[in-house]
């Protein structure tokens, strides 16, 4: 990565967050980078890359085609599309692990982790991002962390390092990661070979690129196998994926950032990943694309620069 690229990212993390890590690895020479600080973070919605890869350790094709009814009283108050229907639907583990990547959708999460077990995912989880753990279902999580005073206000609170330090610890206590895990388990979940007869069912989860948040790919012209999560209106905030060139098959890089203490509304924080993507489209020499929603003007108010 160029001194150029590297310190542009740190600025933005530094600028706009109180604590952040970035890991970057180019599968092509094995050249990596790491910036921030690499400590507990709260994983969020990330370890729903595990999840998928639990159920298809579990189940057989049968199963995992065969139908699930869920129920209104089933809903998680979370990020999704199944807590919009205000009726029962049906839908297969199948198309549950397609939900919860496309649109992590929290229903499907816990449907799923309901069939499998916590423990499974979280063995899961460990097996391909050691340092990080899951503690809970994501209702849970959420719940957990709503409960906890400083939630409500976390965005506004005038936070000492300490109480940051200390506040962030309890949330990761739901469950943990740091940037490098992330890079690791979105490599493990792309790799992931699954038994013969579903290796269909498991591509055309992967296959399935309509995501409704990219973050740090939603400028880039890279095609990406990529997971976000964010707790706190992303006070909270991580993202990992595996990147291809435009045309490519193989994977050309992987990376994971973590950051806390962000107290801007969540949409600038997309933009500033957007960003974050375009730096690291930089460092791997791959031109930067035309973007129809990316300007200068955004790109300076990001930066704080003057026009």
């Amino acid at each position: 990565m160029d001194k150029t690229s590297i310190g542009m990212i740190d600025a933005l993390f530094r600028r706009h967050t109180r604590l952040h890590h970035l890991y970057l690895r180019d599968l092509r020479d094995g050249r990596e980078w790491e910036i921030g600080m690499r400590r507990r973070y709260p994983i969020g919605s990330c370890f729903k890359l595990a999840l998928v890869m639990a159920v298809f350790d579990a189940l057989d094709v049968e199963e995992m085609d065969r139908p699930v009814t869920i129920a209104p009283e089933q809903h998680v108050n979370a990020a999704g599309v199944i807590k919009l229907i205000d009726s029962a639907i049906s839908l297969t583990p199948h198309q549950l692990c397609q939900l919860v990547l496309t649109a992590s959708d929290a229903t499907a999460t816990d449907i799923l982790i309901a069939r499998v077990g916590l423990d499974a995912v979280d063995r899961v989880l460990r097996r391909h991002a050691p340092d990080s753990h899951l503690a809970c279902n994501l209702a849970d999580m959420v719940e957990a962390f709503r409960a906890m005073p400083e939630s409500a206000t976390c965005k506004q609170r005038d936070w000492t390092k300490e109480a940051l330090g200390h506040y962030v610890d309890r949330v990761a206590d739901l469950g943990a990661t740091h940037a490098r895990d992330l890079a690791e388990l979105a490599l493990a979940t792309w790799g992931y070979q699954p038994k013969l007869e579903l290796r269909d069912h498991y591509q055309r989860c992967l296959d399935n690129r309509s995501r409704i948040l990219l973050r740090s790919g939603m400028f880039t012209g890279a095609r990406l196998f990529s997971k976000s999560g964010s707790l706190g209106f992303t006070f909270c905030i991580n993202d990992t994926a595996v990147i291809f060139e435009a045309h490519g098959k193989q994977p050309i890089a992987i990376f994971g950032w973590c950051a806390a203490g962000s107290q801007l509304p969540a949409f600038v924080m997309e933009t500033i990943g957007g960003e974050v993507g375009l730096f690291m489209l930089d460092s791997l020499g791959i031109e930067r694309p035309f973007s129809p929603d990316w300007t200068a003007a955004g790109s300076a108010m990001v930066h704080g620069l003057e026009r």
